[in-house]
C-alpha cells in the first residue's frame, strides 16, 4: 500500500507517494469542546470564501478562496479534530460555507486516518460544487491521490477518470489514472494513459519509467529496456534517470 498524500499536497497537487506527518491530536479534541465551539466561531466569523477563481501555488484554479477557508484548511493541519468538527458546524450554521466548508472537512478526515470517508467526501464535492471545471478536477484528483494511497486502485481510476472529463488537458490527472490502472492489473490502460501523459509533456521521466515497468509486465522486455534507456539517458542525474538505472540492472 503507497502512503497518503500529505495535507498541503492535497491542497495544492496531490502525488500519490507523498507520506502523512504524524499528528498529535491534543486532548481538547473532544467533541463539545469549547476550543471547537471557538474555532467554529472564528471560521464563520471570517469573510465568507471567495469564488473558485483563486490560484493555487502550482497555477491551478482552488475549489474556495478567503479568509474562513484558509482559517480552517490551516487548524486542518495542526489540529485536524477540531477542524473537522468546526467545519461541520460551519457548514451547518453559515450558508456561505458550502464548498470551503466541505473541502476543509474531508481533509480533515484524511489527516485523521478516515480516509476513505475523506476521498468520498472530496469525491461528493467535486460532483455538487457549481466551481470551475478545473477547481473541480483537481478535487477529484485529490480524492484519487488518496484512493491510491489505500491500494483502492478501482475507486482511484474513477476518480482519476472525472477529473479527466472536467479538465482533458492535464497530465498528472492521466499520470493519477495510469498508477490506479496498474494497481488493478491493467497494463495495457497504463501505457495508453502514460502516453497521453508524455504527449502532454514529454518531459515526465517518471512517465517513461512506468511505462517501461508496464512493458516489462507485459513481457515487451524490449519496449521497457527503450524506455528505460531513454529515462537514464535523459534524466542522468534525476531521480527517475537513477531508477531507470536500477531497473536496467535488474532486469
Amino acid at each position: 500500500m503507497a502512503d497518503l498524500p500529505s495535507l498541503p499536497a492535497l491542497i495544492d497537487a496531490p502525488p500519490p507517494t507523498l507520506s502523512v506527518p504524524a499528528l498529535d491530536l491534543p486532548a481538547s479534541g473532544r467533541p463539545g469542546s469549547t476550543r471547537t465551539a471557538s474555532a467554529a466561531v472564528a471560521i464563520a466569523g471570517a469573510p465568507g470564501p471567495a469564488p473558485a477563481s483563486g490560484k493555487a501555488a502550482n497555477g491551478g484554479a482552488r475549489i474556495a478562496s478567503g479568509a474562513a477557508y484558509e482559517a480552517c484548511l490551516a487548524l486542518a493541519g495542526t489540529d485536524p479534530a477540531e477542524a473537522a468538527r468546526a467545519a461541520e458546524i460551519w457548514a451547518a450554521a453559515t450558508p456561505s460555507g458550502g464548498d470551503a466548508a466541505l473541502h476543509c472537512q474531508a481533509l480533515a478526515e484524511i489527516a485523521l486516518g478516515r480516509a476513505a470517508i475523506g476521498a468520498s467526501m472530496l469525491e461528493q464535492l467535486a460532483a455538487t460544487s457549481h466551481a470551475p471545471a478545473l477547481a473541480r478536477a483537481r478535487v477529484e484528483d485529490q480524492a484519487a491521490g488518496v484512493w491510491l494511497g489505500l491500494g483502492r486502485g478501482g475507486h482511484a481510476y474513477g476518480a482519476a477518470t472525472m477529473a479527466i472529463a472536467l479538465a482533458p488537458g492535464i497530465g498528472s490527472f492521466y499520470l493519477d489514472r495510469a498508477i490506479a490502472a496498474g494497481l488493478s492489473g491493467n497494463d495495457h490502460g497504463t501505457i495508453a494513459d502514460l502516453n497521453h501523459v508524455l504527449a502532454l509533456d514529454p518531459g515526465r521521466m517518471d512517465a517513461l519509467v512506468l511505462r517501461g515497468v508496464a512493458w516489462q509486465r507485459l513481457g515487451d522486455h524490449a519496449r521497457a529496456v527503450a524506455d528505460w534507456r531513454e529515462a537514464a539517458r535523459r534524466d542522468a542525474d534525476g531521480p527517475a534517470g537513477r531508477q531507470a538505472r536500477l531497473y536496467l540492472a535488474g532486469r
